[in-house]
């Protein structure tokens, strides 16, 4: 009999232990739930809680429009086209920037036509800069690529090259936002 009575004995003990582990359990984890929610920013009014508002950065906008625009300036500098920095380096810096500003304001665009989409509305601001950049950088570089070497040289070389350049690089970036601001070719942006 004294066996019995040991074992609930060590029943008791057992059991106020694994209650004591429980109760500090339970109040480390509401701590912790404490702790994210207020880390948390409160939900927007009105927003839905898993979409991303906040605007695009302008800094990542400008590094990957300068990528876009930055082998199209390099290519005139070389050789090929006889345009040098020494010579025309005002000219393609300007249009160089030029390029950029107006791809940033394509991107922007795009990511505002995007956000209208019934389609796009539940998607992150983050995903929709992703696919504006990608898109507007694809398009910006297969019109570069039509325009600067199979359309304009097909007029034999009477467009002087700086010309040729100006139309290549703005001029296209120019299309490009037009495009996305749907000024032009409505019902293909």
């Amino acid at each position: 009999m004294p066996n019995k009575n040991k074992n609930k004995r060590s029943r008791g003990p057992k059991k106020d232990l694994i209650n004591r582990l429980d109760k500090s359990f339970d109040e480390h984890l509401e701590r912790a739930k404490a702790e994210v929610e207020a880390t948390v920013p409160a939900p927007v009014a009105g927003a839905a809680s898993d979409v991303d508002t906040s605007p695009p950065s302008t800094a990542t906008s400008a590094i990957f429009a300068a990528m876009a625009v930055g082998p199209c300036v390099g290519l005139y500098a070389s050789p090929k086209f006889g345009v040098t920095l020494a010579d025309k380096g005002v000219l393609l810096i300007v249009v160089a920037v030029l390029s950029v500003v107006v791809l940033i304001q394509a991107y922007e665009a795009n990511v505002e036509s995007s956000r209208r989409s019934e389609i796009q509305k539940k998607r992150s601001t983050r995903e929709l800069q992703t696919y504006a950049i990608f898109f507007v950088n694809l398009v910006f570089l297969l019109l570069f690529l039509t325009v600067g070497f199979l359309i304009l040289p097909a007029f034999g070389g009477i467009i002087p090259t700086e010309a040729n350049y100006f139309l290549t690089v703005a001029g296209n970036a120019v299309f490009v936002y037009l495009w996305q601001k749907g000024l032009i070719l409505k019902g293909l942006a």
